[in-house]
């Protein structure tokens, strides 16, 4: 598990490109897709017609979406890092589940769709900007919220008192008479509580838990909300050992007629408390799957929208190009080389924006290109 762990968690990277779409341009575009075609997946966005801007404006809008997009990225990467563990025991990989998820939406994690019923087109950019921004600070809210509901009902499970006993605690004396109980200096009966959501039957597994538990000896007595005890004989100095193999199965081993050393009372609230938080853990699991496929959609809107600020301020607002890719594992650097080869573009030259523009267009930029960590998913 452990190796598969880390292989999910090697460096990954989502790459939005943005790139003028006249023919010259075009032509070197195509020629990059075709290089990389075969390690990676590449989808075309289609970009509704967005409101034009002032420079100024430009400016302005520039720098709140490059903060927005940091603080969108550290809220997905606060969420990982906190609930790392959780996520690692109920086998849920969140990067994993949203290429699932995009999949049986008969898509890939390259395609990307503008919500124009969340972010309408015909609106100001300034108020696409805000809505974004209010779309990151609810999901916020509400993410520390049910965070913190999940935390406090765990405290809560956890510092709970069972107001009852259980046949795996409770005196057994008006149960089963003394003269029933095989009790000898060399074996003697014991009384095994099975839970009653076990799959695993007592009486076909009782006599392969130890050698020394005699043959037959088992038999069903009695049962309660929560278990059903069972009797077998064993040889007295087997009884710990009987009684760690049985813990495997979640079986407790008791003796009778009382739980003396608190055994079975501590077992059955540990077992009451993994059965609680193992559905609180679902749940809140849950919400963190669907908060994740949230919080990517909000990036990548925000990426694109960058991009196209981008577009109008490096390229004048000529037509352009964008593309969303993902190579496979390792690729990335192979991917900006070839994008290099086809823009003609030399090593150790970057076009990787950083939202501080000056007047006109900047002849060398052919293209930008914007990253997306997934490396903590």
């Amino acid at each position: 598990m452990e190796a598969e762990y880390e292989d999910i968690l090697s460096s990954q990277e989502l790459f939005i490109i943005a790139s003028p779409s006249d023919r010259t341009e075009g032509e070197k575009l195509f020629k990059f897709k075709k290089a990389v075609s075969s390690f990676t997946t590449v989808s075309s966005v289609n970009m509704p017609s967005l409101e034009a801007v002032s420079r100024c404006e430009l400016h302005e809008l520039s720098r709140d979406m490059q903060q927005l997009d940091y603080s969108v990225e550290n809220l997905l990467q606060s969420l990982v890092c906190s609930f790392a563990g959780l996520l690692e025991r109920q086998n849920v990989y969140l990067f994993e589940h949203i290429k699932e998820q995009k999949e049986s939406d008969g898509s890939d994690i390259t395609e990307f769709i503008w919500d124009e019923y969340s972010y309408p087109p015909e609106k100001e950019l300034s108020v696409l900007s805000m809505k974004l921004y209010r779309r990151f600070h609810d999901i916020d809210r509400r993410l520390r919220r049910n965070a913190d509901t999940f935390e406090n009902n765990i405290k809560i499970a956890a510092g709970y008192q069972l107001p009852y006993s259980t046949l795996a605690s409770r005196n057994l004396i008006d149960l089963i008479p003394r003269t029933c109980v095989i009790d000898t200096d060399y074996i003697q009966s014991v009384f095994v509580a099975v839970p009653k959501l076990s799959n695993v039957n007592w009486l076909s597994v009782y006599q392969s838990l130890h050698e020394s538990v005699v043959a037959g000896s088992s038999c069903f007595i009695a049962e309660d909300e929560d278990y059903k005890l069972y009797s077998a004989v064993i040889v007295r100095h087997d009884f710990e050992e009987f009684r760690r193999n049985c813990a495997k199965y979640q079986f407790i081993v008791r003796r009778y007629p009382t739980d003396d050393d608190q055994y079975g009372a501590t077992c059955h609230r540990e077992f009451k408390f993994y059965e609680v938080t193992h559905y609180q853990n679902k749940v809140f699991v849950d919400y963190l799957k669907a908060v994740v496929l949230e919080i990517f959609d909000l990036i990548l809107h925000i990426k694109v929208l960058r991009a196209h600020l981008g577009n109008l301020a490096m390229f004048g607002g000529r037509v352009c190009h964008l593309l969303i890719l993902y190579p496979e594992k390792d690729m990335e650097s192979q991917l900006q080389q070839k994008l290099r080869e086809a823009f003609d573009v030399k090593k150790g030259e970057t076009n990787e924006i950083n939202d501080t523009f000056t007047s006109g267009t900047c002849p060398r930029t052919c293209y930008l290109i914007y990253k997306m960590n997934l490396k903590y998913l």
